[in-house]
């Protein structure tokens, strides 16, 4: 998957798909081939991350105060190798919508080593913080994982 992007969905894109944007951007380093985004199934252009999840990001050092929230298009699924969701009802919409991204959806979970940790990341819009730090602890946990899927499936 050479200078392939990976896309991190979920509803809004304030909360959970910019938490997993920006810790895998970390994660993966300045000097890597793949590309990271996020958008919302049912977002509003142009608004900030949750003060609540930027606060989470801050907590490991990262900065997320620019993100601003986009809604999927065909063009982001169409140019994406990947698309990392956070629920079930995430790839229905994706799929109803997106036909074609059927072989390149996946759960955020199912990339996760813990056999036992295959369920959904729930929304934690509302919720007090320690609601995001759970969230960011579970699509941290999937990173190790989603990277040897890219390493695997990487066709240099």
């Amino acid at each position: 998957m050479p200078d392939a992007e990976i896309l991190f969905l979920c509803s809004g894109n304030i909360c959970r798909s910019p938490i997993g944007e920006y810790m895998f951007r970390r994660e993966l380093g300045f000097e890597t081939r793949w590309r990271v985004s996020s958008a919302g199934v049912t977002a509003i252009d142009g608004l900030p991350a949750s003060s609540e999840a930027v606060d989470v990001l801050a907590e490991q050092g990262i900065d997320a105060s620019g993100h601003r929230s986009r809604r999927l298009t065909g063009a982001m699924v169409d140019s994406v190798s990947l698309i990392v969701v956070m629920t079930r009802q995430h790839i229905h919409a994706v799929l109803t919508l997106f036909p074609q991204a059927r072989n390149k959806t996946y759960l955020v979970k199912a990339f996760a080593k813990d056999s036992a940790s295959k369920e959904e990341i729930l929304d934690p819009i509302g919720l007090p913080i320690e609601a995001y730090r759970l969230v960011s602890s579970e699509i941290e946990a999937a990173m190790p994982g989603l990277i040897e899927y890219l390493n695997e499936n990487d066709r240099d």
